[in-house]
């Protein structure tokens, strides 16, 4: 079966968005900031366009693709927020309980300097 350059295409893209859409939040640092999408989305047609020659039509039909997976990958990261701080919490609780009282106080400085870095300038919605 010989498959045509927008049955190639159209998945790869959809699936580099999600997979830098998801590595991007993978980094603890990085999890809760929030990336200019619309921006992104623009970033990923231009060098598409200009490394595979898009036409006027492929651009609207992969930035409509685009729009979409956008969508559904904030929904899916605003699902999983709730639990991975969950989980955060629950290990930092954790391991400090094994820390001596000094050691606590050395964590719970990295903690607070953690929290304000994984802020930044876009706190989580």
């Amino acid at each position: 079966m010989k498959l045509n350059l927008k049955q190639m295409v159209i998945p790869l893209l959809v699936g580099l968005l999600i997979g830098g859409l998801l590595g991007r939040f993978a980094s603890p640092w990085h999890y809760f900031k929030r990336i200019p999408m619309g921006n992104h989305e623009d970033r990923i047609l231009k060098r598409f366009s200009s490394k595979l020659g898009l036409n006027p039509q492929q651009k609207e039909e992969i930035k409509a693709i685009l729009t979409l997976s956008r969508k559904q990958t904030e929904k899916l990261l605003t699902d999983i927020r709730p639990k991975f701080e969950a989980i955060r919490k629950a290990t930092a609780a954790e391991i400090r309980t094994k820390l001596t009282p000094e050691q606590q106080a050395k964590f719970d400085k990295m903690e607070k300097k953690f929290q304000h870095r994984r802020k930044g300038p876009h706190p989580p919605p």
